[in-house]
């Protein structure tokens, strides 16, 4: 998953290069939304795909 690169990337770019702040924190905010919602999207499907397989329709 490319998220969990931005983030660890974006700490290892905080930690080793100053001049680099801004594109690190960018790269850190956006890395953290994407893993946000990907548990959102994720969470989302799995109760869909329950919902839809536990339904009776009552033939």
């Amino acid at each position: 998953m490319p998220q969990i690169a931005a983030v660890v990337l974006g700490h290892l770019a905080l930690l080793r290069e100053p001049a680099g702040r801004g594109l690190a924190i960018a790269g850190l905010v956006l890395g953290y939304l994407g893993l946000a919602l990907t548990a959102i999207v994720l969470t989302f499907a799995f109760a869909a795909i329950f919902a839809a397989a536990n339904a009776g329709y009552g033939y």
